[in-house]
C-alpha cells in the first residue's frame, strides 16, 4: 500500500502538466499587441500643401496610450525625404483613431510615399468596465459651397464630459 501511494505521487509529479515557474500571476495583463496602421496618405489640398492622415488601430483589450507620439515621413519618387511631421495624441482600448496633420508644406515636390512611425509607446492598463457613452445621432453632408459635414453627438450619462475630440474624413471616389 505504501509503495502504491509513493508510485502514484511520483506519477502525479512527472506526468501532470504544471505552469512554468516564470508564468504570470492571474491578475497580470496580457502582453500588448503593436498598433496597426490601416492606411497612411498625403492629401493634396492646394499647390504645395498637403494634409497627412493615418488610420491606426489599438487591438489591445486592456491597454491604451495616453501619450502616443508619432512621426509622419513623406518621400518623393526617388525615395528622398521631403518632410517629417511629429505629433502626439492618445488612443483608447480597442479603438481606431485618425492621426491628422493639416496643411503641411511640400514646396514644389510631389509626395510618392507616406509612412507613419510610432515612438515606442508606454502602455497604460485601462479598466474596460465603463462603456462608451457618446454616440452619433445624425450626420449631414453638404457639398456646396464646399464640402462640409455636420454631426449631432450625444452624451448618454448624467456626468459631464469635457475635451471631446471628433475627427471625420471626407473622401472622394479616388480616396
Amino acid at each position: 500500500l505504501i509503495m502504491l501511494v509513493a508510485l502514484s505521487a511520483l506519477g502525479f509529479f512527472l506526468f501532470v502538466p504544471r505552469a512554468p515557474a516564470t508564468s504570470c500571476p492571474p491578475d497580470c495583463p496580457a502582453p500588448e499587441l503593436p498598433l496597426a496602421s490601416l492606411w497612411v496618405r498625403a492629401f493634396r489640398v492646394s499647390p504645395g500643401l498637403y494634409d497627412l492622415a493615418a488610420l491606426v488601430e489599438n487591438p489591445n483589450g486592456a491597454s491604451g496610450l495616453a501619450g502616443l507620439s508619432y512621426r509622419f515621413k513623406v518621400y518623393d519618387r526617388a525615395g528622398v525625404l521631403i518632410v517629417e511631421k511629429r505629433g502626439v495624441t492618445y488612443i483608447n482600448v480597442r479603438e481606431r483613431a485618425v492621426l491628422y496633420e493639416p496643411t503641411v508644406p511640400m514646396g514644389s515636390r510631389t509626395p510618392a510615399r507616406t509612412i507613419v512611425e510610432f515612438v515606442p509607446p508606454k502602455w497604460v492598463h485601462v479598466s474596460t468596465s465603463s462603456p462608451k457613452t457618446l454616440g452619433v445621432d445624425f450626420l449631414r453632408y453638404f457639398s456646396a459651397p464646399g464640402p462640409r459635414l455636420e454631426a449631432d453627438i450625444s452624451h448618454r450619462e448624467v456626468f459631464p464630459v469635457e475635451e471631446i475630440e471628433a475627427t471625420a474624413l471626407l473622401l472622394d471616389s479616388d480616396g
